[in-house]
């Protein structure tokens, strides 16, 4: 089809496919096969996927060939719809999913297909599903963003020059064209333009002056200082001797009136003053001994000894102390490691205590996955598997991911030769563990999982 025929009948498509998803169904078998148009230019999609149909090479993403269904949804669709607009456009088979994974974009033949609907396509069978558009109206948005980056592909002619007419100068497209001039016009002198002027800079301000006047402030400020210390100095002068002539004279006479008075009482008692002498030297010892006692005993051991005891005891008290708070943080921590090892036991317990089944079950709420994805599973098979026979074809393999995430059951669904279905088993045995499937509660379970091997 040419594009304009291919545009007609996908638009139309992308209305039938938005039906269907408005009512929370999805087709998953989108192909060329199973599109139908009518005399009256009406779309029909017919034969929805059914469990155990065969899938349509290069129209079935990675997601439905190994039914994990909670990865399904409206780009799994979008997926075959854009697998379907390369076939309009092209008339070839779409490429494997596993062919891009590896190829890229060189997977595909796009000759004659404009850049438009490469992008579109290349976008719409993106292997992994979170790169793809997630509905139809994501379609709708891609394909209006894509129109507005198109570039033109020749820029528009001049128009003929007639002779003997002036020539313009040429003028950016989109912009207004000037109007041609009309001879022996007179031009019109173009607007007078306002002169530029430079920024006027504020006024400087005044600088202080010093002349004379100020000459004579200073003079009288120091002058003023001069005065100030000469009246503090006097005023120190003064007080110095108001403080101590009087009381100077007064102590004087204080003292010599003392003096007299001694000498007054020596003389007149010379009995006292040899009963005085007598007592001195019947007596010395008793003059040179200090008044009180205990100043002049030596300090001894004993004495120190009280105050090493205090010290030793309060150092001891500080150290039980210290091993108590210690005892205590160590009991409390083996309490709560007690406390902890106790909650984790009760935990195993009810664990084990809750029901365990060996059923396999065919969908689960969270399915099965490969650590990576589903690309690196295709990856995985590719990089290990050989063609014995050299013929074409896909093998789904079935087996079982266990709750472990351990791989059983291998089955073979469907193959054409018994040589290809003996690789693709061997294939699928090597793989490694899986993400286990869960239930509802979150607890893992038997889950079946299918593999397409494509030779």
């Amino acid at each position: 089809m040419s594009e304009y025929q291919a545009m007609d009948c996908f638009v139309r498509l992308l209305d039938a496919m938005e039906v269907v998803h408005e009512n929370g169904k999805l087709h998953l078998n989108v192909a060329p096969s199973n599109v139908v148009v009518g005399d009256n230019g009406m779309v029909e999609l017919i034969n929805p996927r059914k469990d155990g149909d065969s899938y349509n090479p290069g129209y079935t993403p990675l997601e439905v060939m190994t039914t994990n269904v909670a990865a399904q949804g409206p780009w799994s669709d979008i997926y075959g719809l854009g697998a379907t607009l390369y076939n309009m456009l092209t008339g070839k088979q779409p490429p494997e999913a596993d062919d891009i994974i590896s190829a890229g974009n060189n997977a595909f033949d796009f000759a004659g297909v404009s850049g438009l609907m490469q992008q579109l396509i290349g976008k719409m069978m993106s292997p992994s599903r979170k790169q793809r558009p997630q509905s139809v109206g994501d379609v709708w948005l891609l394909i209006s963003t894509l129109a507005k980056n198109v570039q033109p592909n020749s820029a528009p002619q001049a128009p003929a020059i007639e002779p003997n007419m002036p020539q313009s100068t040429p003028v950016a497209a989109g912009l207004p064209q000037p109007a041609p001039a009309m001879p022996n016009a007179p031009h019109p002198s173009p607007a007078p333009q306002p002169i530029p002027v430079a920024p006027v800079s504020p006024p400087r301000q005044p600088q202080p002056y010093y002349g004379r006047v100020g000459q004579e402030k200073k003079s009288g400020s120091r002058l003023g200082l001069f005065v100030l210390a000469g009246v503090l100095i006097i005023a120190a002068i003064a007080g110095a001797a108001v403080m101590f002539w009087p009381n100077g004279g007064k102590t004087t006479n204080k003292i010599e009136n003392t003096s007299d008075t001694s000498k007054n009482s020596k003389t007149d008692n010379p009995a006292a003053i040899a009963n005085t002498d007598n007592t001195l030297t019947a007596n010395p010892v008793a003059t040179e001994e200090p008044a009180n006692d205990e100043a002049a005993e030596p300090i001894s051991d004993e004495a120190v000894e009280p105050t090493n005891d205090l010290r030793q005891n309060h150092d001891a008290a500080v150290r039980e102390a210290q091993e108590r708070e210690a005892e205590k943080k160590r009991k409390a921590e083996e309490e709560k490691k007690r406390k902890a090892e106790e909650e984790k036991k009760q935990k195993a317990e009810q664990k084990n205590q809750q029901p365990t089944t060996n059923k396999v079950l065919d969908v689960a709420p969270v399915m099965p996955s490969f650590p990576g994805g589903d690309n690196k599973v295709m990856e995985f098979i590719n990089s290990h598997k050989h063609n014995p026979t050299g013929e074409k074809g896909v093998v789904a393999v079935q087996f079982v991911v266990n709750k472990n995430g351990s791989l059983s059951n291998f089955k073979v669904l469907n193959s054409k030769s018994p040589e290809l279905a003996q690789e693709a088993l061997r294939v699928c045995k090597m793989l490694p563990k899986f993400n286990p499937g869960r239930d509802e509660q979150g607890n893992p379970v038997n889950v079946k999982y299918t593999v397409p091997v494509r030779f």
